[in-house]
């Protein structure tokens, strides 16, 4: 598989993932359940495919800079800690808002409390 192929596929399931959180968040549905396992692994390797990005190690349209790759990061920092909280952190939903934003996907917005 080339590179850019791995860093598509990379994106592709981190934006998922995310998705899939944010939408869980909005829901209702995750407030009260921990974070699947897979996802952190997921999320970090989006990171790892937008520091390939950032690098120019692959070719892509993808406008993004060290900052995006960190809050890319700070999703996957947050799904490590929702499992010792007990309950999702309150500024999951907007981080995971604005990774969508980079891909002008909708998701910006709250999630209802957790508490």
């Amino acid at each position: 598989m080339t590179r850019d192929r791995e860093v598509g596929e990379a994106l592709s399931e981190g934006i998922n993932v995310v998705a899939t959180i944010l939408g869980g968040l909005h829901s209702g549905e995750l407030v009260s359940q921990p974070p699947s396992p897979e996802w952190q692994p997921i999320v970090e390797a989006m990171a790892a495919a937008l520091d390939a990005v950032v690098a120019k190690e692959v070719t892509s349209s993808l406008a993004v800079n060290p900052a995006d790759v960190e809050r890319v990061r700070k999703v996957a920092l947050l799904l490590s800690t929702w499992g010792s909280l007990g309950h999702p952190p309150e500024e999951l939903a907007p981080v995971a808002g604005s990774v969508l934003a980079l891909f002008g996907l909708p998701g910006s917005g709250s999630a209802p409390s957790a508490t």
